[in-house]
């Protein structure tokens, strides 16, 4: 081993006091130094927030919580500079749009001068400045354009609607049976079986809405954390709905009112034939993953108010069991309004992937339909 040639320091370079006894430390290294490599913080269990279950949480929920609390904190900023960017892209298509429209117009020009297919060119060029509903080209290229919303229907021009006499009463008085199970919320997250039942009472308006014949429809004990959704989730936009009603308390039951009232649930042993003008249909307003058997069927019991079920038993068998979602129910009711027959009703609505049976009409009353009957759960509104 060779001896090492540098010579050591002197006091001076090392900067130290010759006359200090106290000698110089030595230079922290990973292998020398008490002090832990910086990391991601750690917490012990008490300083965890307790669960619904009353105990800590785990490292993962705290991390998702902590992390909730920041977007929290952002959130109108985030809010802003949404706004400002979905501004921005609006500006920057309808310069594409116009930009777009003076090169096709200056084109069709060019060939018209030089006599280049001079009748096709004026055809072309009529098309562009008017299209065939006598709007500007650039709002029929708008059309053309499906937006993010394009999944809910959206009401048709110049198309005559009905409202029927009939209402269909949306309970939303489940509010304490919707829950989430994990992280404890922040102010404004919510369990995502509230913001399920949102989204559905938003489609079962728009679908409503753009239906040719339509119900009266009546949201009834909206409060809690579903009233919360609307308002500061949704921003209070259910307030510019036209056609609706809203109440925080539940729907009223008087001897006057009791005959005309059917709760529709698939536990009851009476089935729908046909809707009957001047009758309000009850429509249960839960996402519960169906956890709570005969919750409408008990509370309408309770309340001495009729139950029937939607004749799904007797058109389709399903394969498995099936739970239609309150909007679904929603949509079928009104098919069945525009058609006035429950099988094409049925088939209209239920999804293909849950690969549907049509029953052959002499199948209507047998031992097939009460087994299809007990293997759908479907006007509860569960999902």
């Amino acid at each position: 081993m060779e001896a090492s040639t540098e010579e050591p320091l002197s006091p001076a370079q090392m900067d130290i006091d010759p006359a200090d006894p106290t000698p110089a430390p030595a230079p922290a290294t990973a292998e020398t130094s008490d002090t832990p490599i910086a990391g991601p913080p750690t917490t012990t269990t008490a300083e965890r927030p307790l669960g619904p279950d009353g105990k800590p949480i785990s490292k993962s929920a705290h991390k998702k919580l902590l992390k909730l609390q920041r977007l929290a904190e952002t959130r109108e900023q985030w809010k802003a500079d949404k706004k400002r960017k979905l501004k921005e892209k609006k500006q920057r298509d309808r310069e594409e749009r116009e930009a777009a429209a003076a090169a096709s117009t200056g084109t069709n020009k060019r060939k018209k001068d030089d006599g280049e297919d001079e009748e096709d060119g004026t055809q072309d060029d009529e098309e562009e400045q008017e299209g065939e509903d006598g709007q500007p080209a650039g709002k029929k290229l708008k059309q053309k354009q499906p937006g993010a919303g394009a999944a809910l229907p959206t009401a048709t021009a110049g198309v005559k609607r009905v409202v029927e006499d009939i209402t269909l009463i949306l309970d939303c008085g489940f509010d304490d049976k919707m829950h989430d199970k994990a992280p404890p919320p922040v102010p404004f997250l919510l369990p995502r079986e509230i913001v399920s039942m949102s989204s559905q009472l938003t489609r079962c308006y728009a679908f409503n809405r753009a239906a040719p014949r339509q119900f009266k429809l009546a949201v009834t004990s909206l409060n809690g954390r579903l009233l919360a959704r609307f308002q500061n989730g949704l921003s209070n936009h259910h307030l510019h709905w036209k056609g609706i009603t809203f109440s925080d308390s539940e729907y009223e039951v008087t001897d006057e009112n009791r005959g005309k009232l059917v709760y529709l649930t698939a536990d009851s042993e009476d089935t729908v034939e046909d809707l009957v003008p001047g009758t309000s249909y009850i429509i249960g307003g839960i996402v519960d993953r169906n956890r709570y058997k005969s919750l409408c069927y008990n509370k309408a019991t309770a309340q001495n108010i009729r139950t029937a079920k939607l004749p799904i038993g007797d058109y389709i068998k399903m394969s498995s069991r099936f739970v239609l979602t309150t909007n679904q129910v929603v949509e079928i009711m009104l098919k069945y309004l525009e058609c006035r027959d429950w099988k094409q009703a049925f088939i209209a609505v239920i999804p293909p992937r849950k690969q549907p049976v049509v029953k052959p009409a002499t199948a209507k009353e047998g031992a097939d339909d009460n087994d299809g009957e007990k293997e759908s759960s479907v006007e509860d509104g569960d999902t």
